[in-house]
């Protein structure tokens, strides 16, 4: 289903409400199923690019960080009207954070934290340009929202914690999420629900024993051999 401006969802596991796309039911092992960059369509034989070539990846560099602020400075701040101390909370330090890439444009993110025994999905926006067609398989909030659930589950977490705008319950239910007992409470003038749900953590989870030089690859590339094994060789060259 494609976007209809007249269709509003908050959407932030999560905070303002946004003008979204109407997604899909999905289940919460297709949200868990995959991880490094997700391809919705082959973008290195695409030339040129198509409209549909999106990617969803984990923020590496400065670069990339700066577009997830610019996305969610024109979201938040541009179109939900929320202040920079609101949406720039002291917390982005301390997160993973997730970008969505259109034909290589920034079209929308999310950031997630860690407490302990659960992770936080959250700050999940989308550029109005993105919103008004299916980019991918199930349109950019879906594809963004299954990659985050899919990282904290390789990352070997068993819980997923988040707070849905009352209204969109319903999107994050689809992910194996479900209200909290009394998990009702306002953020800003807006009635939220705190959610949480179980992840199937893979067999191929990231843990002690997953090998010492696995452990300090690049975030979310733990399958790919990292800048230090390649000096490794050298020195025993």
């Amino acid at each position: 289903m494609l976007i209809s401006e007249n269709i509003t969802l908050g959407i932030t596991f999560f905070a303002t409400p946004l003008r979204v796309a109407q997604l899909s039911p999905v289940g919460l092992a297709r949200a868990q199923s995959g991880l490094g960059d997700i391809s919705m369509a082959d973008c290195s034989k695409q030339a040129p690019l198509k409209q549909d070539c999106l990617r969803v990846v984990p923020v590496s560099g400065w670069d990339d960080l700066m577009k997830v602020m610019a996305i969610r400075s024109a979201v938040y701040m541009g179109e939900g009207g929320r202040s920079y101390l609101h949406e720039f909370d002291g917390n982005d330090h301390h997160a993973t954070h997730i970008l969505a890439l259109v034909d290589d444009e920034p079209a929308g993110c999310c950031r997630i934290r860690y407490f302990g025994d659960f992770a936080k999905p959250e700050r999940l926006a989308v550029l109005p340009k993105f919103r008004r067609g299916r980019y991918g398989k199930r349109g950019v909030p879906y594809e963004i929202a299954s990659y985050a659930f899919s990282f904290c589950a390789k990352k070997g977490f068993r819980t997923i914690y988040g707070h849905a705008v009352e209204h969109l319950v319903s999107f994050w239910a689809r992910f194996g999420t479900s209200p909290m007992p009394d998990g009702s409470f306002d953020i800003e003038g807006y009635r939220c629900v705190a959610m949480s749900g179980s992840l199937s953590v893979p067999n191929d989870a990231i843990h002690i024993d997953s090998g010492h030089l696995v452990l300090v690859r690049r975030e979310g590339h733990w399958d790919e051999p990292g800048v230090l094994e390649g000096l490794e060789h050298s020195a025993g060259a």
